[in-house]
């Protein structure tokens, strides 16, 4: 058995430049509205003590976006990076991959889904609904973009 008080080694450092991460006002104008959304023909004394404090100007907001929004480890030793997703933006998830020494690997936009399982060699499996509500796991294929000649 492992515990962790036997020691824990640190064995890489991930590091890539994410250019600028500085949040916009146009950025917490966005995601208020994307907040406050749902909750339109809400009570308007329910709106007012559970969704105003969430929209509130008062409310302290962060200088910039986090880095990175989640990471997962591939079944290949790859790490998958998934960028932060931007307010305003409404591209799918961005995966970025590095080796197993750290350096850059590739990236993959993955489509709109439940939830990502795992990350292999050559693809990816996600678990989603289908439009009856049946809950499914899809494999998709990865691979480097074939080659204009």
């Amino acid at each position: 058995m492992y515990r962790v008080s036997d020691g824990i080694r640190l064995e890489r450092i991930v590091r890539w430049t994410t250019g600028d991460r500085t949040i916009s006002s146009a950025d917490v104008a966005a995601e208020r509205r994307k907040l406050a959304e749902p909750y339109a023909k809400m009570d308007p004394v329910r709106r007012k003590q559970f969704v105003e404090p969430l929209v509130s100007e008062k409310r302290p907001i962060a200088d910039q976006f986090p880095a990175f929004a989640s990471a997962m480890a591939g079944r290949d030793g790859r790490i998958w990076i998934r960028e932060y997703p931007r307010p305003r933006l409404t591209a799918p998830p961005r995966w970025i991959a590095f080796d197993a020494e750290g350096r850059f690997s590739c990236t993959v936009t993955v489509p709109a889904v439940t939830q990502l399982l795992e990350f292999g060699a050559d693809y990816l499996l996600t678990r989603d609904r289908d439009s009856v509500g049946v809950e499914r796991v899809l494999q998709y294929s990865i691979a480097p973009p074939a080659r204009k000649e």
